[in-house]
C-alpha cells in the first residue's frame, strides 16, 4: 500500500536519505526542516504518515507537539495507529495545553 507520508528533521542528510528509500519504494513523501511549515502542510494536505524528529531546536515544536497540532487542526484526517503493547492502552485524544500545564503544576500526569 502506497502512502503519502511527511518528514519533518533538522538533518538535511537524514531527511534526503530516508526520503529516497521511502520514495524508491513508491511511497510519495514531502519533507520539512520546520515543524512549522511542516503543519502548514498537514493543515491543507492529506497525508497518512507523520515522521517527525521528537526534539528540535529551542523555539520550535517538538515533534509531539507536532502530531498534537495536526490531530488538532485535522481530527478527521488523522489515525493513532498503535506502535506496540502501551499504545494500545491509549484511549483518548492528546492532552490540550490546559490539560498539561494543570497536570505539571499538580505535579501529576492525565
Amino acid at each position: 500500500m502506497l502512502m503519502n507520508i511527511i518528514m519533518v528533521h533538522d538533518d538535511h542528510k537524514f531527511i534526503e536519505e530516508a526520503a529516497r528509500a521511502l520514495g524508491l519504494a513508491g511511497h510519495n513523501v514531502v519533507t520539512f526542516g520546520d515543524p512549522m511549515e511542516a503543519l502548514t502542510a498537514l493543515e491543507n494536505d492529506r497525508f497518512e504518515i507523520l515522521i517527525t524528529r521528537v526534539r528540535f531546536p529551542p523555539g520550535r515544536p517538538n515533534g509531539v507537539a507536532l502530531a498534537q497540532m495536526a490531530l488538532l487542526k485535522r481530527p478527521a484526517h488523522c489515525t493513532n495507529e498503535p506502535r506496540d503493547v502501551e499504545d494500545r492502552n491509549y484511549s483518548g485524544p492528546p492532552a490540550d495545553d490546559n490539560q498539561v500545564n494543570r497536570a505539571h503544576s499538580n505535579g501529576t500526569s492525565e
